[in-house]
């Protein structure tokens, strides 16, 4: 389950199940993708799109949240970073060196 919902880093949590299938649709994800989450929070998304994927990356500001998301054993296309996607400098190298095909979620607040 989801813990308190953090405002200071605009988390909602998509749990509307034709939402998440709209998107998957809308985002049409190939075996050979390369994926980018931004928030994955849950990962709701993430677990749609793992499987139809070669590979994404999740970045999660929340240390709670992405210790559940790394450890969970069905990801297996999945791996991510906790980091503030806006300050992320330490894994820069491992996101910007391939090509990704994007999807835009309101994630974050941008200051």
């Amino acid at each position: 389950m989801i813990d308190k919902i953090k405002k200071k880093w605009g988390q909602h949590f998509l749990a509307d199940t034709n939402l998440l299938k709209k998107l998957v649709k809308l985002i049409d994800p190939l075996k050979s993708d390369s994926l980018l989450e931004i928030g994955p929070g849950g990962g709701a998304l993430t677990e749609l799109l793992d499987p139809y994927v070669k590979d994404l990356i999740g970045v999660e500001v929340d240390k709670k949240l992405f210790n559940k998301l790394s450890s969970r054993n069905d990801l297996v296309n999945s791996s991510f970073i906790n980091e503030d996607f806006l300050k992320q400098h330490e894994n820069e190298e491992q996101i910007i060196k391939r090509p990704f095909k994007s999807h835009l979620r309101n994630a974050q607040y941008i200051d």
